[in-house]
């Protein structure tokens, strides 16, 4: 029986010189996981499967572009560094999201991969007009301040509220 030719609407490979020489897993980042190389060109080899190489974006790499609108290559890296927006909880896809300018462009800030942050537009807007403030601790992580007080820390693997109890519990008298 013929296999049948594998679907996915995109694959992000990740390699080092392991999987290169052909050895080792590779992490497909957005799936579940990882597969091993004979898999990967078990997928790659099935009749009907379309394979369609895209420019490598190396995650660690400062693209820096001189106007206000992020490039292509920015928006890749980005999405692939955060994979989902970077407001506390937030599950929509960094592929539609904003890339938010943590410090403000018209204030000197660059259009650049250490100065873009996904964010939807609704936590985009949130930040900008009502209070919200982040600062990035390194790529893809980042600690956000509600105007209220409460805080966060925000990763690629999801939300922790770090505040602790910041008033005792409001009671009111009889």
């Amino acid at each position: 029986m013929p296999r049948r030719a594998w679907t996915c609407g995109g694959l992000v490979i990740h390699t080092d010189t392991r999987e290169l020489a052909g050895t080792g897993l590779v992490r497909l980042a957005n799936t579940r996981g990882l597969a091993s190389i004979e898999r990967l060109e078990q997928w790659a080899t099935t009749p009907g499967t379309v394979v369609k190489p895209i420019i490598v974006v190396d995650l660690a790499e400062e693209i820096e572009t001189a106007g206000y609108v992020p490039t292509a290559r920015q928006r890749r890296q980005a999405a692939l560094i955060h994979q989902k927006c970077s407001f506390p909880y937030c599950q929509a896809r960094a592929e539609r999201c904003d890339l938010d300018h943590r410090h403000p462009h018209a204030d000197g800030g660059k259009t650049s991969s250490h100065n873009l942050t996904p964010l939807c537009r609704q936590h985009h807007r949130m930040k900008t007009h009502h209070g919200w403030r982040y600062h990035r601790l390194r790529a893809g992580i980042y600690r956000w301040r509600s105007p209220h007080g409460y805080e966060y820390l925000v990763s690629p693997i999801g939300t922790i509220d770090i505040s602790g109890d910041l008033d005792p519990p409001l009671t009111l008298a009889a």
